[in-house]
């Protein structure tokens, strides 16, 4: 859902979030894999906050 909001907000954000998240089965997997790693740390954040701040670290904010 997140790259479809920043196709239409920041065309670039949606290319990085492609590419870092999108190349293939196995780095969707990892991906997935660090971010619950990240919410299960984090218990007291927003699971939707948590996916944001690795987004955003990886691929700048979405404004």
């Amino acid at each position: 859902m997140a790259s479809v909001i920043a196709t239409q907000t920041k065309p670039s954000v949606a290319q990085c979030i492609d590419e870092w998240y999108f190349s293939s089965e196995a780095v969707r997997a990892q991906r997935n894999d660090e971010i619950r790693q990240t919410i299960r740390e984090n218990p007291g954040y927003h699971p939707s906050g948590i996916i944001y701040a690795w987004l955003k670290k990886r691929c700048g904010a979405f404004k």
